[in-house]
């Protein structure tokens, strides 16, 4: 199907220097123990950190990004070129809201 940006952003369909030298890092470095750690990035975009988290062996990995096509590719990628399932949830950080469930008492 031909998705179009919604907001026009076109960020997400970057790759960024930043998540190409992580992602070498990752997959390089094989004393890196991920088997214990849950991922949340941020601004995952196409989401080639996120995959190379998961196949780094990182216990849990969800790819976020505000923008719903990236997120689209980055599913797509996991899928065709690893044929794994990637985690991924719509996330705009402008709209969080803290949870005020402290105890106030």
């Amino acid at each position: 199907s031909n998705q179009l940006l919604q907001k026009g952003d076109v960020h997400g369909a970057v790759l960024w220097p930043s998540a190409s030298a992580v992602t070498n890092y990752l997959l390089q470095d094989k004393s890196i123990d991920l088997s214990q750690t849950k991922v949340v990035e941020l601004g995952a975009g196409n989401g080639l950190t996120s995959i190379a988290m998961t196949l780094a062996g990182a216990k849990e990995v969800t790819a976020t990004d505000f923008e719903p096509f990236p997120l689209s590719m980055a599913e797509y990628s996991a899928k065709q070129f690893h044929d794994m399932e990637l985690r991924t949830q719509i996330l705009n950080i402008c709209d969080y809201q803290p949870n005020d469930s402290s105890d106030k008492g």
